[in-house]
């Protein structure tokens, strides 16, 4: 994870080889959030989990981006609402995607 002096922060959140969902992103002291997808991503659909504790998720019931590789978006103000979240693509990625979560405190 890295900082600016504002004290804003990124850290980068994985997809695994063939799956969907990212790892946990810890959104607790954060007022706002954005995600960058590689441009090798393969997925045309982000929609999210949500865990008020980090071990029990749930699929969000409402919020779902378009997304294209290479892009720049906003985590829906819905999802950031909850501590903890996941990115779920659309689609099964066909190698390890890391994607920047930034993230302003």
């Amino acid at each position: 994870m890295s900082a600016n002096n504002r004290g804003d922060t990124w850290l980068l959140a994985t997809i695994a080889n063939g799956q969907t969902t990212s790892s946990a992103i810890d959104l607790r002291a954060d007022t706002s959030a954005g995600f960058i997808l590689p441009a090798a991503f393969t997925g045309t659909g982000m929609t999210f989990q949500v865990s008020a504790d980090n071990v029990t998720y749930t699929a969000h019931n409402a919020a779902s981006v378009t997304v294209a590789q290479g892009k720049a978006y906003g985590i829906p103000a819905d999802v950031a609402v909850f501590p903890w979240i996941k990115l779920v693509s659309g689609s099964s990625e066909a190698a390890s995607r890391s994607i920047v979560i930034a993230r302003k405190r």
